[in-house]
């Protein structure tokens, strides 16, 4: 799918695979087979056009790394990296996320892009305001340029917390909310003022407000299902 809502993105490529198209897997459990997992993400590059795309693919894992790429790095998994940036036409970023925010930059002034994946670990140690502050040191990005957009993720309906979790996030008390005696935290919501921190117009962030919880049928999602090994789904951008 690629994300119509995004208007700020014209010129690029990017969206996110669903539940239809398989799991893309790019971190593996022990003892478990590539196979199938490399057939979905091809199955899925050649159904969106990107088969014989240069892609650099980043294994995250919750942490706050962000690394410039480019021809050198094509079909190269990144391990452990949440984050990816590129200004080289051609390039392809991607990265696998169930329920974890995908967050999508372009600054269309300096033609340069990237992705990163903004779990509530990634998001309390700053993946987004880095990956905003690579794009500025790398290629000279102001960062009232630069477009945000976060894809389907899950959303404050269904994402809880708790003590341990919540004290992280003290910082941001209109995306707490107390439910019933839950307190539900707004992940996009904090990506957006994370963002806005650092510099990005609040006009220039979009969301897709899509909630991989509840739409079973289109999205994995950790939470939701609690299947082991982790199914995820591909988020991607390029052009």
């Amino acid at each position: 799918m690629s994300f119509a809502p995004f208007q700020n993105f014209a010129g690029l490529r990017c969206g996110l695979s669903e539940r239809a198209d398989g799991p893309m897997n790019l971190k593996l459990q022990a003892g478990e087979p590539e196979a199938a997992y490399a057939a979905n993400r091809q199955n899925f590059f050649s159904k969106i056009g990107l088969a014989d795309a240069a892609v650099v693919f980043a294994v995250s894992y919750h942490k706050a790394n962000v690394v410039k790429v480019g021809a050198s790095e094509y079909g190269q998994r990144l391990d452990d990296v949440d984050g990816l940036v590129s200004n080289e036409p051609g390039t392809f970023l991607a990265l696998t996320v169930a329920d974890c925010v995908p967050v999508f930059l372009f600054d269309p002034r300096k033609n340069a892009w990237g992705i990163a994946h903004a779990g509530w670990r990634g998001i309390a140690t700053g993946v987004v305001p880095l990956a905003v502050k690579s794009m500025i040191k790398n290629f000279g990005s102001r960062p009232e340029d630069i477009h945000l957009a976060t894809g389907p993720a899950i959303q404050k309906c269904h994402f809880e917390v708790k003590a341990d979790v919540l004290k992280k996030f003290k910082a941001y008390p209109e995306q707490i909310i107390e439910n019933n005696g839950a307190t539900m935290l707004d992940l996009p919501g904090i990506v957006s003022k994370q963002a806005q921190a650092v510099g990005i117009l609040s006009n220039h962030i979009e969301t897709s407000g899509e909630c991989t919880f509840c739409l079973t049928k289109r999205y994995f999602s950790y939470r939701r299902d609690q299947i082991i090994p982790l199914k995820t789904m591909f988020a991607y951008i390029g052009r």
